[in-house]
């Protein structure tokens, strides 16, 4: 993987250089072929001759023509380039753990414990590690996959074997993906669903239009008989009549162009993908993705709508727009058949865009199983979990350690203890991140992966909600509720808990602790807990159900390191006095 992308990017820098060159070139040969013909065009003015005119009306404008178009093509030629090279430096950033790369989080996430305790949206973060959406909606769709509640194995396999079909047709897909990323923005799937909704036309539009259509109908009519038969001053009377039921009635159409125009960016942009999309039925393998914009002409209906708003666009000039609305009912007429073309989009946008969110979603899984180092693991609907050399796909590779781990000997619930810094939280949330990518039928950061169809409950990183005056022991308490109230419903879960009851004193810990430990098992359920408690350790004697696992560190000449691997059996040692110690704390460790 990591070959693929530094041999694509060296051949892409150099292709950039060579094009840079080639434009730079091609810009000289353009500004030098204008110069010439102004000299000529100022030559003809002085003293026309015959080849003057020849060179100034014909050869030059050829000439200068020729290298803007030429220089327009090797510009787009210089952009698809560098969107490349973005590309595949995004995929070799995130095969090393790496993060330098520009990404934007989802805007209006919906509240979800998964999102604060795994930092799902942040970067880095699980989404910025396998995002390549160009819509908010396409991000929206695979933060949805992600934060999936009902999990079906039906929807996992066919999930994995599009992406392993898709991956196949990778050229294709980057193609698409970097027609995507010459554009300049987010397109915004919500503007155009909103903007599918409500007419551009204000009420009483028809009414309006009637009476303007009439108005004018009398000025064009009238027009010949009264001026010839000398009655000018009537003609004129029935234009400004005219003209004045045109700007009375104004209010009806003055929101359509700026309705339009708001989102003429985001059309602009949708059309080339849909297009592409439709020319994705010519191939076989790509022909099943989108099969409602294959059988429609998205990319022909945005193209009616814009080519309607370009005439609507004159309003942007107010003396213009006044002069043509003297002779023709300019903007009534293109205001109408803006609304026209709208109501012809309406009911198929929703349909187009949840395709596109869709492929864009699947594109992006199928860009993390090309260049990332992942494996697609067994999901099934027994009772197993079991991940061989599992990382966090935010590590740097040369930082990450892999841990090996699975619930056996009828383990349903793993007590984790061990040191502070030791690596608790982390293999947590490496479990957690893994399990979402399994259950999106998405390849997982490990060698192998066997599990089950759980729905992730998590109580990692309770949020201190000060503003609603409540205690961070409070917010703990009630997320260890509803956590508690899934499990037992007995759907199936992998429960993640991390330093439970840390807002409280010892006592009430250690007896709270039991407590919620006693209520996790015998359920259709299995999960970790991570405590500093060791006394809870003992609990495996009570609970045939409860496994110990720890991290540890190690201590050599006052130095502390760490491993990070888990091993089984309670923590044997504890660090919290030697951190303190090595941090200027006056302490016996």
């Amino acid at each position: 993987m990591k070959n693929i992308s530094e041999k694509h990017l060296q051949r892409l820098q150099y292709l950039n250089k060579k094009v840079e060159v080639k434009l730079n070139q091609l810009r000289n040969w353009r500004l030098l072929t204008g110069l010439i013909w102004f000299a000529i065009l100022i030559g003809i003015a002085a003293k026309p001759t015959g080849a003057l005119t020849l060179l100034g009306v014909l050869v030059f404008p050829v000439l200068f023509l020729f290298f803007v178009k030429a220089t327009a093509k090797v510009h787009y030629l210089l952009q698809q380039i560098q969107a490349l090279q973005a590309f595949y430096h995004r995929q070799k950033q995130r095969y090393h753990g790496l993060h330098d790369f520009t990404w934007n989080a989802p805007k209006g996430a919906p509240e979800n414990p998964l999102i604060l305790d795994l930092k799902l949206l942040e970067k880095p973060g699980l989404l910025s590690q396998v995002d390549e959406s160009f819509t908010d909606g396409g991000q929206g769709e695979l933060l949805k996959w992600m934060l999936d509640r009902e999990p079906k194995l039906e929807t996992i396999k066919e999930r994995q074997s599009l992406i392993q079909k898709l991956t196949k047709k990778i050229g294709a897909l980057v193609r698409w993906k970097i027609l995507g990323s010459l554009i300049d923005h987010q397109i915004s799937s919500q503007q155009l669903l909103e903007f599918t909704q409500a007419s551009v036309l204000n009420e009483g539009f028809k009414k309006a239009f009637t009476i303007v259509g009439i108005s004018w109908l009398l000025v064009v009519v009238s027009m010949i008989p009264l001026l010839s038969a000398g009655l000018t001053s009537v003609w004129i009377l029935l234009l400004l009549v005219y003209v004045g039921v045109s700007l009375g009635n104004y209010e009806t159409i003055q929101n359509s162009f700026k309705r339009g125009e708001g989102l003429s960016h985001n059309f602009s942009a949708l059309e080339p993908l849909l297009k592409r999309m439709e020319e994705f039925s010519k191939d076989p393998e790509l022909s099943h993705l989108c099969p409602i914009v294959q059988s429609g002409a998205p990319s022909q209906e945005i193209k009616s709508f814009r080519r309607v708003l370009a005439f609507l666009s004159i309003e942007a000039n107010p003396i213009i727009s006044f002069l043509i609305n003297v002779l023709v009912p300019w903007n009534y007429i293109f205001s109408w058949l803006l609304e026209k073309q709208r109501l012809k989009i309406a009911p198929n946008i929703p349909s187009y865009l949840d395709e596109l969110h869709r492929l864009e979603a699947l594109a992006s899984l199928v860009f993390v199983n090309r260049y990332q180092d992942v494996v697609f693991p067994e999901v099934s609907s027994e009772k197993v979990f079991s991940i061989d050399e599992a990382r966090h796909p935010i590590i740097p590779k040369e930082q990450v350690v892999a841990n090996s781990f699975e619930f056996k000997d009828g383990a349903e619930l793993i007590l984790l203890t061990g040191s502070n810094m030791a690596g608790k939280s982390t293999f947590l949330r490496t479990l957690g991140v893994n399990q979402i990518l399994a259950n999106m039928g998405a390849p997982v950061f490990a060698k192998s992966f066997k599990t089950s169809l759980y729905r992730i409950e998590s109580c990692i990183q309770v949020s201190d909600s000060l503003r609603d005056g409540f205690s961070y022991f409070y917010a703990e308490v009630n997320r260890l509720k509803e956590l508690i109230e899934e499990i037992q419903s007995d759907r199936p879960c992998l429960f993640l808990i991390d330093e439970i009851f840390r807002g409280t004193n010892n006592k009430e810990r250690f007896l709270g602790s039991q407590a919620v430990i006693k209520s996790l098992v015998s359920h259709n359920s299995i999960g970790l807990v991570s405590t500093h408690d060791l006394e809870l350790t003992k609990m495996e004697d009570e609970l045939k159900s409860l496994k110990n696992y720890h991290f540890r560190e190690q201590v050599n000449d006052g130095l502390m390191s760490f491993s990070y691997k888990i091993h089984e059996g309670p923590c044997p040692t504890t660090n919290a006095l030697i951190i303190m110690k090595q941090n200027g704390l006056a302490v016996d460790a």
